[in-house]
Formats: C-alpha cells, sequence, structure tokens
C-alpha cells in the first residue's frame, strides 16, 4: 500500500522555501563578511579575532540556556488561551536569566583575556567590544526563538542569520572610509553593531505582534527557577552539537597560536557551506521518514532510508572531493600564508565524508523519540573531541582540530547507529544499500 505524502498547504511549503532560501543567503553573506576580515586583517590578527568570535558564540549560547528554545516550544501552549501576561512572563524570566548570566560570563572571561593581553593588547581590545555586545547577542537568540513561536520563522531568520552580517560589512565598510584601514577592534565594533541593530529590529517587529502586558512576579520567579534547573543539560547538549566547532577553536586558541585559529575557521566555513547542502536533502526527506515510521511501515521506511542515502552520497561526495583535491586553493582564497594548512580542510572533509557514508542515523533518533540518546551520544563524541585536541594541538596546532572533529563524528555515527540496529532493525549506512537485508516489520 502506498503511504500518502505528509499534509501540507501551498503556504507551508513557501514557507519553507523561504526559510531556507534565507539561510542560504545568510551563508553566503557570512562567508562574505569573513573573506572581508582574512583579508584586512594580518593572519595573527584574523586568529585573534576568530579566537574571539568562538568564544563569544559559546558564552552566548551559555547565556540563553537554551531558553531560545524554550520559547519555541512554551509559547504556542499558551498562544490559544490568549494570555499576553504569561507570555510575558516568560520572555521576563528569559531576559533575567540572559542578563544576569551574560554578566557572570563577561566576569569570569575577564581573566582569561587579562591573562593573554600581556601577550598582544589586541586580546584586551577585543575582549572590552565583544563583553558589550555579549548581553544583546543573547536577547537577541531569546527573541527570535519568541518571533519564531508566532509563526515568523522567516522573519526570525532574517533577524537573526541574515541581517547581522549585512549590519557587520556596512559597518566595517565606513570604518575604513574614516580610518583609512580595518583592524581588529574595528571589524569587532561592527559585529557588535549587528547585534545591537539586530536585537533593536527584532524587539520592534515583536511588540507590533504582541501588546505589552504585565507578567506577575510570582509567575517570572517560577520561570525562573525552571530555567536554571533544567537548562543545564539542554545546554550540554547544544554545546556538543552545535557549538563543537567554537569549542575546538577556543582549544585552540588556549594551546596554539592565533594563525593556527584562522586556518581552522577558514576550514570550518566551508564546512559549514558542505553540510548546509547536506542538511538540505535530509530535511527534503524528513517528513517523509516520519510518516513511514509512526504508521509502522518499515519497508517504506527502508525504502526512503535508501533514497536519501543514495542522494545524500551522490550530492555530497562530489563536492567534497573538489574541496580536497583543491583545499591548499580554497584555503589560499582568504590569503597566501593560510595555503600550508591544506591539511586542517582534509581532516574535516574526511570526518564530513564518513558522517555522508554512515547515513542519517541521527535524524532517526529524533524521529523515533530518542532525542536524549541523540544528544548523548553528540555530548560522548564531543568531549572525547576536545580531549584528543588538547593533547594534540601543542604539536600539530590546526591539524589536531581537525584530526578531533573526524573522532567526534565516529563515536556520534557509530554509537547511533548501533542504536537504530538493535531497536528497530534498520541499517541507515552505505552497507544497507549493497546488502539491502530483508524487510522486517513489527
Amino acid at each position: 500500500m502506498r503511504i500518502p505524502p505528509p499534509i501540507a498547504s501551498r503556504f507551508r511549503i513557501r514557507a519553507v522555501a523561504v526559510t531556507m532560501l534565507l539561510k542560504l543567503i545568510g551563508a553566503a553573506v557570512a562567508f562574505l563578511w569573513q573573506l572581508i576580515v582574512f583579508r584586512s586583517l594580518s593572519p595573527t590578527g584574523a586568529g585573534i579575532y576568530s579566537f574571539g568570535i568562538a568564544l563569544f558564540r559559546i558564552l552566548s549560547t551559555i547565556g540563553t540556556l537554551g531558553t531560545d528554545r524554550s520559547m519555541i516550544v512554551d509559547i504556542p501552549k499558551i498562544r490559544f488561551i490568549d494570555r499576553a501576561d504569561l507570555e510575558f512572563e516568560l520572555l521576563t524570566a528569559a531576559t533575567t536569566v540572559g542578563t544576569i548570566l551574560s554578566i557572570v560570563l563577561i566576569t569570569f572571561a575577564s581573566l582569561y583575556f587579562r591573562i593573554q593581553s600581556s601577550i598582544d593588547i589586541a586580546y584586551a581590545q577585543l575582549f572590552f567590544l565583544l563583553s558589550i555586545g555579549l548581553p544583546f547577542a543573547v536577547l537577541l537568540k531569546i527573541y527570535a526563538g519568541a518571533l519564531k513561536a508566532h509563526g515568523a520563522v522567516a522573519t526570525s531568520d532574517f533577524l537573526y542569520v541574515v541581517l547581522p552580517p549585512i549590519i557587520s560589512t556596512f559597518v566595517s565598510l565606513i570604518y575604513n572610509i574614516f580610518f583609512g584601514t580595518i583592524t581588529v577592534d574595528g571589524i569587532a565594533t561592527a559585529f557588535v553593531v549587528s547585534q545591537v541593530v539586530g536585537l533593536l529590529a527584532t524587539l520592534i517587529v515583536y511588540f507590533q505582534r504582541r501588546k505589552l502586558a504585565f507578567p506577575s512576579i510570582g509567575g517570572v520567579l517560577l520561570r525562573i527557577r525552571e530555567y536554571t534547573t533544567n537548562g543545564w543539560w539542554y545546554l550540554a547538549i547544544i554545546l556538543s552539537t552545535a557549538g563543537l566547532q567554537d569549542l575546538l577553536s577556543v582549544v585552540l586558541g588556549a594551546f596554539s597560536n592565533p594563525v593556527e585559529v584562522a586556518a581552522y575557521a577558514i576550514a570550518v566555513r566551508y564546512i559549514i557551506l558542505i553540510k548546509f547542502i547536506s542538511g538540505s536533502v535530509i530535511q527534503q526527506f524528513e517528513p517523509t521518514l516520519s510518516y513511514a515510521y509512526h504508521s509502522g511501515n518499515f519497508t517504506r521506511l527502508r525504502e526512503c532510508i535508501s533514497n536519501v542515502s543514495t542522494l545524500q552520497l551522490f550530492v555530497v561526495l562530489p563536492i567534497l572531493l573538489i574541496f580536497f583535491v583543491f583545499s591548499e586553493s580554497a584555503l589560499k582564497f582568504f590569503g597566501p600564508d593560510f595555503g600550508p594548512y591544506l591539511w586542517v580542510l582534509r581532516f574535516m572533509i574526511i570526518g564530513e565524508a564518513v558522517n555522508a557514508v554512515t547515513g542519517i542515523s541521527g535524524s532517526l533518533l529524533i524521529i523515533s523519540g530518542h532525542v536524549n540518546k541523540s544528544g548523548t551520544y553528540a555530548l560522548i563524541g564531543s568531549v572525547s573531541a576536545l580531549g584528543l585536541c588538547v593533547l594534540l594541538s601543542p604539536e600539530l596546532g590546526a591539524e589536531a582540530a581537525g584530526v578531533a572533529y573526524i573522532l567526534a563524528i565516529i563515536i556520534t555515527k557509530l554509537l547511533s547507529n548501533i542504536t537504530i540496529w538493535r531497536r528497530f532493525h534498520v541499517r541507515t549506512d552505505i552497507l544497507y544499500l549493497i546488502i539491502r537485508p530483508p524487510a522486517h516489520t513489527r
């Protein structure tokens, strides 16, 4: 029996297409912004900036304590009763937690930057500017999540993903016109301004959609307690998945030199573009995979897995091969001094090849309701990778981060594939396409 596709309106399909387009534009603008930065600064300056931005992203993620994701889940639950005061309980609690955590994080981070400022004054300048922008970045993430909860996904993506790099590029060009050059502190200033403008624009759009209401103090305190109690495990999962590359950058900054950090940052930028293509392929099949799983039709599920795995291989592997062959040219595009670090990008490409060959087990864990297992496996892989990077980076530099990236993917995908096979007798790796085991139904 043929399974009908999931029901979706034309409006939803159009909204998904717009969101994907905005994310693609955001990735392209971010790539252009990083290119301008690296071409404007020395390799050492680019490394200092890359280290600062990586630490900034980690701190801004910690500062939200997962409340940006909570907005997406919690606000729709109370919208149907039309209680604006309850919604503002959530937002006030999240804003309070984000602001306090930002101040605490800035205080602790200042100790490290004071040590580094004795080596290079640019560290002190960079910290001062980024510390100003941290509370704005945290609140931008929270209110962007609130906009998504109201169904304004495309608007939220534009304000959070696309607008900041555009503002950064514009401000840096103005800085160049007035001062005749672009420095680390000038680029950091542009970055901070982009976060401030992004937050103001997000607040204006949000309060146009929702009238201000006054929450109860008791409700706010209850929400603060809930966020501070339950947010840490969720935060660990976020950092171990989306934040792994930034964590590796910080390790390199602590145990290696700034040029190594800059070379790794370039490799990460290329990998982000490749992962965007791979993720777009998987997202097209996720509704069908979910329908097949929840309807209990494992034969159809295997067919979908075969289709998405084959398509992913044919789309991603040729791109990976091209970047592997022309790694040196890709790095030199950001500056001639980065050509010798070609194996940093090659190691990360090998990691993405392993990711493509081992299939979509991570997506299946989430679809089947095993989100905690998926997060746990990612956390195990990330902790192992960070430990390896700490051991190897004094000798190998940026290449240590590339090797650690491979290790994280191998551990995460191995544990995910084993779990999928034991629970559902479904294979997602490349051997599944070759062997084609007999159908298994519940």
